[in-house]
């Protein structure tokens, strides 16, 4: 029932359904410290500090105290696997925060983790955290080596969310890259900011993105609505309803 509970937590979680989502994660939270069983407790933990992250209100300081707590018993009873994911999960709140220092550090350390146990999931979420982490700080060549490993991880592996994720970071880096010297870059400045909204319409229409970056990519797409012509969104808007997210990034991976 435990089980059954936070995966019906992390479902409820990926649309959105946030109130639901916190109450799967806590009466399966409280079921495995009943039977004591430490492996499902981190998990739960884990899974209530992901909804607290991802809910509107502020939360991010609790996120933070139940992330660390996942972590603690992770690391006492030697799962690196679930090491590396808290780390992910700590890294992506550190970045919310504007605290990209910290975000590196927790990300570089699973990083070497996921790196050591073979895990595509953890390690794309990481390099993403790390990406995001460095196109926030101006660092946009380091950004796009991390976003572009992602993407090519995520890619070979099927696995769609965190292509998703990965692809709403990189459309985020064009918008940093569109930015840097704009009279110099004119027209090409503008590409990008092309690019990048077609890129986050296809993150937000696609099924397997969570609905946390769904609404991410509804404001990064308002604020480019707001600079582009009409004829350079209806190009955008075509691409994007003519590729499948699949499409988009094996081409992102042929021209890296």
């Amino acid at each position: 029932i435990a089980y059954a509970l936070d995966t019906l937590g992390f479902v409820t979680f990926c649309l959105g359904e946030y109130t639901d989502a916190e109450s799967y994660y806590r009466e399966s939270l409280n079921l495995f410290e009943v039977i004591g069983d430490q492996y499902g407790t981190a998990m739960a933990q884990g899974g209530v500090a992901l909804v607290l992250w991802a809910m509107p209100g502020g939360k991010q300081a609790e996120a933070i105290d139940y992330f660390e707590k996942s972590l603690h018993i992770c690391r006492t009873i030697g799962h690196q696997g679930q090491v590396a994911g808290r780390l992910a999960g700590l890294a992506r709140v550190a970045n919310d925060l504007g605290d990209y220092a910290k975000a590196q550090q927790l990300a570089r350390e699973g990083l070497t983790l996921a790196h050591e146990i073979g895990s595509p999931v953890y390690l794309s979420h990481i390099l993403y955290s790390l990406g995001q982490a460095a196109y926030e700080t101006g660092a946009l060549r380091t950004a796009r080596e991390h976003l572009v490993e992602a993407l090519r991880l995520s890619a070979e592996t099927g696995l769609l969310a965190n292509l998703a994720i990965a692809l709403f970071h990189y459309a985020a880096l064009l918008i940093e890259e569109s930015r840097q010297e704009p009279i110099q870059r004119g027209e090409q400045g503008s590409v990008m900011k092309v690019t990048a909204y077609g890129l986050l319409l296809i993150v937000q229409r696609h099924p397997a993105t969570w609905h946390v970056y769904k609404e991410r990519a509804a404001t990064r797409l308002a604020d480019l609505a707001a600079q582009l012509s009409a004829s350079a969104l209806a190009v955008a808007q075509s691409h994007a309803e003519s590729h499948s997210l699949e499409e988009v990034v094996a081409d992102l991976l042929k021209s890296a």
